[in-house]
């Protein structure tokens, strides 16, 4: 039987929706801003001190190179590059190194990709196959799979509780006009009002059914409020069927999105396919009833290097990319955790421009 605790469950996968295969119930609590800082401070200065302009003698890279730490000048590169390369640039991201060796990486915030370092150690050296998965996970982001989440979450709860409150009224109305005396009425109220107790979480109708059915009783009102659940556990179920549906279609997606994004910046087309090979090899990679296989996956992922080929992708971001200046990093972002990847504009305040002084 499907509760409805499977159901809020499901919601909390779909409002993450951001893990790479192995799980959807990747652990999103690390990825708050309790999560410990990760190790982003340069050896000799902080990153809340550095300048987003080069220093005399010396390019952004390289400087980066010296100042971040390896994993998190991968990701810098990678995130800068992806972004020029496809227009993504307009507003800051993020990059977060989570500290916990997992194999997880998630857009658990709007333009936050967050890397555990498991994956980041699986990865190392195949540059393309981290910006693949970088790629999707920004993809997660643009397409706005998180809103889409919570929107959805919203809508698909409203229209259920309303099915439900018309179909518990139309009953209690039928209970009530076959009611016989006030000895079963009582029965009848106690054990609807069981029943709408339930649903209550999922709508507010409990109080206006119960108070047309004050009264009203009719012999049998038990198998009456079976059915009843029968019928709400099998709108659970669909519902439940449509929202895996939905977390397996955002998930090609965001597979998409991760190939599209790294090719046209110029990572090798085929890191995609071997960080699945990585991921497939990893204990525990076997998908949720939420999430498409590996090998399904991996069949999308080779159709779509066949539709849209390398050549056609790079040639695109070689032209954004000539047309834009390497964006630079602020040290932490605001929230204490993440490396801030400034936006085209370079990020600073423009009150003066706009105010004057």
């Amino acid at each position: 039987m499907i509760t409805l605790a499977r159901l809020t469950r499901k919601w909390v996968v779909l409002s993450s929706l951001c893990g790479l295969g192995l799980t959807v119930t990747a652990p999103i609590a690390q990825a708050q801003l309790s999560t410990p800082t990760p190790q982003v401070q340069p050896s000799s200065s902080p990153p809340a001190q550095l300048s987003p302009v080069p220093q005399a003698g010396s390019t952004l890279y390289d400087r980066a190179q010296q100042e971040l730490p390896s994993d998190m000048y991968v990701l810098y590169r990678v995130v800068e590059r992806i972004a020029r390369a496809n227009g993504l640039d307009a507003s800051p991201w993020r990059v977060e190194i989570v500290p916990t060796y997992d194999n997880y990486a998630f857009a658990a915030q709007p333009n936050l990709v967050a890397v555990h370092r498991g994956l980041l150690d699986q990865l190392a050296g195949d540059s393309s196959a981290i910006a693949c998965i970088v790629g999707r996970e920004m993809g997660h982001n643009v397409k706005r799979h998180l809103a889409l989440g919570e929107e959805q979450r919203a809508e698909q709860q409203a229209q259920l509780a309303e099915q439900l409150s018309q179909q518990a009224v139309a009953q209690s109305q039928e209970m009530a006009d076959q009611a016989r005396n006030a000895a079963t009425a009582g029965s009848v109220l106690g054990t609807l009002g069981g029943f709408l107790g339930i649903l209550g979480p999922v709508g507010a109708i409990g109080s206006s059914v119960l108070g047309t059915v004050a009264g009203a009783a009719i012999d049998g009102p038990e198998d009456t409020t079976e059915e009843m659940m029968e019928d709400y556990n099998n709108q659970i179920a669909q519902l439940d069927e449509k929202l895996d549906a939905a977390a397996r279609q955002q998930e090609f997606e965001a597979d998409e999105a991760g190939y599209l994004y790294a090719t046209q910046a110029g990572f090798e087309p085929e890191g995609c396919l071997r960080a699945m090979t990585v991921l497939e090899r990893i204990p525990g990679a076997e998908p949720n009833p939420d999430q498409p296989s590996m090998p399904d996956r991996r069949i999308a992922m080779q159709q779509l290097m066949t539709e849209r080929p390398a050549d056609s992708l790079v040639s695109t971001g070689d032209a954004k990319l000539t047309l834009t200046q390497p964006l630079a990093y602020e040290g932490l972002s605001r929230d204490g955790n993440s490396l801030r990847v400034a936006p085209r504009s370079g990020g600073s305040s423009d009150i003066d421009r706009i105010l004057g002084r």
